[in-house]
């Protein structure tokens, strides 16, 4: 007598080589996917400005300022922001700058190898920022950045390094600094000790001054209460 599990298993077999081919065209579908993803980027892009729009209110008055005085249209280069690929799911305040090892932190000082600061600033800047100026530019290193609720920047301004990222700005030098000369610097107005176009007579103090603990440079902190500023709004979807 015939194995009737042995039968079986011919007869599956068999059917199984003899399917027909699907009505279905793999072309098609390739076709349906890469349009799915395009329209569905292009949705997340729309939806991520919107998000920004809604939530980065405002910007430090000396990157205002700074973009001013060098040329830079602000609302097109804040226009260029890209969303993280894991957002929405993972919050933009989440993606702090990706971490630098420390001896490529001791490189990437202001004196630094060009290669190594260029990759620190790029690192610094990575998406959701945007590099509106790299450090071999002419002109010195621009980034900006979107945080929970402003829009944050590092930029050259001469030797020094000017950030903001909320109500507290820090000045870097280049230079070694008199030790008495960095403590006689707290509570005086900063145009007193810097001149430049976007600090002089906005009544800026300085803080407190420390020396960078990486590279050992002198650093300036003041405040300057940031101002009004809108992101560039996406295409609202009805």
């Amino acid at each position: 007598m015939a194995d009737p599990l042995a039968a079986g298993r011919d007869v599956t077999a068999d059917a199984n080589s003899v399917l027909p081919p699907s009505p279905v065209s793999r072309e098609a579908v390739a076709i349906r996917i890469a349009d799915f993803l395009v329209r569905t980027e292009k949705e997340r892009l729309d939806l991520f400005r919107l998000h920004l729009h809604a939530t980065v209110r405002s910007a430090s008055p000396l990157l205002l300022d700074l973009a001013t005085h060098q040329g830079i249209d602000l609302q097109r280069a804040s226009g260029l922001v890209r969303p993280p690929r894991d957002w929405p799911w993972r919050p933009i305040e989440d993606h702090p700058s990706v971490p630098l090892s420390r001896s490529l932190q001791r490189k990437a000082t202001l004196g630094g190898s060009t290669s190594a600061v260029s990759r620190a600033f790029e690192h610094a800047f990575a998406i959701p920022g945007v590099v509106i100026r790299g450090v071999a530019h002419p002109a010195g290193r621009f980034g900006i950045r979107p945080t929970a609720a402003v829009l944050g920047f590092t930029a050259a301004v001469g030797p020094c390094l000017l950030s903001a990222f909320g109500a507290s700005a820090t000045l870097k030098f280049g230079d070694p600094m008199p030790e008495a000369l960095m403590l006689s610097m707290p509570g005086r107005p900063i145009d007193n000790v810097v001149h430049h176009p976007i600090l002089e007579g906005r009544g800026y103090v300085i803080r407190r001054t420390f020396v960078d603990p990486i590279d050992g440079a002198p650093v300036i902190e003041f405040r300057a209460r940031p101002v009004a500023f809108e992101m560039p709004l996406g295409t609202l979807k009805t």
